[in-house]
């Protein structure tokens, strides 16, 4: 039972959370007015260029420059947005919903595997249970079980949302190798 329970655990903790990714163009108003909307009121993670990165709250994303209070002083930042390779964002709430999802799946198979493998007992037995009730029950306890560890090891992992930032002329250099392809054909 130990066995299972630490199998349970370690694919929740290896499953649970989700990362979604969305590509930012700085010419295009709709997708900065997306970040700005999930940036207002929470805490983010800018990674520059280089490597680099600071925590931001408030962060209020432009074409041409990205600002935002430091949590740690209070002071607010500033930087031209062609420095931003990526902002991101950690949700709990959304991990602790995908880790009881990954959770209660991961239990669930594991039960219904471990109740189809013992079989089926003797029909003299005082309680006697087909291979099929076995793997029934197994599903249903594990299930819960994995989808109980799966909230707060979820939660703890969080779900990412990245914003992928691009250059101003991402557009053009990639129609320009898309002409440049059509003439060599």
């Amino acid at each position: 039972m130990k066995a299972t329970i630490s199998m349970i655990l370690i694919a929740v903790l290896l499953f649970a959370g989700c990362t979604s990714h969305h590509s930012v163009q700085a010419e295009k108003a709709d997708d900065y007015t997306s970040l700005n909307k999930r940036a207002k009121g929470n805490k983010a993670k800018v990674t520059f260029l280089d490597g680099q990165w600071v925590l931001a709250k408030n962060l209020q994303f432009a074409p041409d420059s990205t600002s935002w209070i430091d949590p740690g002083t209070g002071e607010t930042q500033k930087v031209s947005s062609t420095e931003i390779a990526d902002i991101r964002f950690l949700r709990h709430g959304k991990g602790a919903v995908a880790g009881l999802g990954v959770g209660l799946a991961v239990g669930a198979l594991t039960g219904v595997l471990i109740g189809a493998v013992a079989g089926g007992d003797d029909p003299d037995q005082f309680l006697a249970f087909s291979a099929g009730e076995k793997a029934a029950m197994g599903g249903v306890l594990l299930g819960g079980l994995g989808g109980l560890l799966g909230i707060p090891i979820g939660a703890a992992k969080g779900s990412e949302e990245i914003y992928h930032i691009e250059p101003e002329n991402s557009t053009d250099v990639t129609q320009k190798l898309n002409d440049s392809a059509q003439i060599i054909k």
